[in-house]
């Protein structure tokens, strides 16, 4: 149970709360990463520097967002989510507005730094962890929460698409820190005003400290932290090859490129679909029971794709909602599989100790999988590779979720 003061002096409602949070989600994901793909082609056809050469920046950004993921968990569960997720946004909005100036490659990439800072300290596991610190009912909670940051993908990028082609790309991203400012540091700074960390001292009983060893340090001796952190880990793998290579694998196939648009555009509702039909059927059954199900879709979801290959885009549409549904659920299974097994103090670290662990094969990803499609020289091997790795990631998250130890 999250400490009682969380729920009775915070100054917003549980509701206001979740619908802050869910904006400044859907906003920050949006401004921090996923406008990212729209300003490529704009930056490329001024400066001239390779795909590669900018998406790099990305992939540092994210990198650095990962690693340290451990610390800004540590330091919530410690001190609450208040000053540093605003402070994360306020610099966020900074260095977009910085990024609009840019004239070299080096200032794309030392902006890209910075923004990996923002991102570890407003996105990633803080929403959740917010959540599990000030609200009961933190499972309900988090999935209303990611219905609105699940639809940043498929709003934030057509927005940044239609602003940069109206007013070029610097202004674009200018209007994009502003919005970054407003709608996620200033919602922020209003409704987590009052919130906890897990680690914090109950008002009502100051008596009882968090002594002795860390939540942390207890549950990395536990096989379940592993064996779950190998799950999700290679889950992150798979849904980057979704995210980066489904559309050269349509192009591969012959599918024109304004059709195979739909096979991404189809994947940011159906993940919203998803989490919805979580939330109103199966509201009373824990994240154990959902992930042997969800887990093992992903499976279904690549085989699908394998087999679909004679029926053109629909068969990759139909794959595409499949995979979209099973990665919009396992977002949610993921984040409260960590609350039931290690329990909600020392959330926020134990959680970004997985991402951290998990740094390689999710910044990797691109990059590998490329390096195996041109090894087997086509996208068709690759596949089958990424479906074994899923099942491995089903034994894994089963293993992992086999452990009914006391809650640390």
């Amino acid at each position: 149970m999250p400490p009682e003061h969380s729920r009775t002096q915070r100054p917003v409602s549980n509701g206001m709360l979740i619908f802050g949070l869910g904006v400044a989600q859907l906003i920050g994901w949006g401004a921090l990463v996923h406008m990212f793909s729209a300003f490529i082609k704009p930056i490329q056809d001024e400066f001239g520097w390779t795909t590669t050469e900018i998406t790099g920046a990305l992939t540092l950004s994210l990198f650095i967002g990962d690693l340290v993921a451990i610390l800004v968990g540590d330091w919530i569960d410690k001190r609450g989510p208040h000053a540093v997720m605003t402070f994360g946004a306020v610099l966020g909005a900074l260095l977009i507005a910085a990024w609009s100036q840019i004239n070299e490659l080096w200032q794309l990439y030392a902006v890209a730094a910075g923004m990996g800072f923002a991102f570890a300290t407003t996105l990633g596991n803080n929403a959740s962890t917010v959540i599990t610190a000030n609200i009961a009912d933190y499972r309900r909670s988090m999935m209303l929460v990611t219905f609105l940051s699940g639809l940043a993908q498929s709003v934030m990028i057509p927005l940044a698409g239609f602003l940069s082609a109206g007013y070029g790309w610097r202004n674009a991203l200018l209007i994009v820190a502003f919005m970054e400012f407003f709608g996620s540091a200033c919602m922020s700074a209003y409704v987590l005003r009052g919130t906890v960390g897990s680690r914090q001292i109950r008002r009502d009983a100051p008596a009882k400290r968090d002594t002795g060893p860390s939540p942390l340090s207890r549950a990395i001796r536990r096989q379940s932290f592993w064996t779950l952190s190998f799950a999700c880990a290679i889950h992150w793998y798979v849904g980057s090859f979704h995210s980066v290579h489904i559309l050269p694998l349509a192009h591969e196939r012959g599918i024109p490129v304004e059709s195979a648009l739909m096979i991404m555009a189809v994947s940011g509702p159906a993940s919203v679909l998803g989490r919805m039909a979580l939330y109103f059927f199966d509201i009373s059954t824990s994240a154990r029971s959902t992930g042997r199900i969800v887990f093992p879709m992903t499976v279904v979801s690549l085989l699908v794709l394998i087999w679909s290959k004679d029926a053109g885009l629909w068969g990759m549409i139909f794959y595409s909602v499949l995979m979209g549904a099973t990665n919009g659920i396992v977002v949610i299974v993921r984040q409260t599989a960590i609350a039931e097994i290690f329990g909600i103090v020392g959330f926020g670290a134990i959680a970004g100790a997985i991402t951290t662990v998990a740094i390689v094969p999710r910044t990797a990803s691109p990059l590998a999988n490329s390096w195996l499609r041109d090894l087997f020289g086509s996208y068709e091997p690759l596949l089958w590779v990424l479906t074994g790795m899923m099942c491995l990631s089903t034994i894994a998250f089963y293993i992992a979720t086999t452990d009914r130890g006391p809650k640390v």
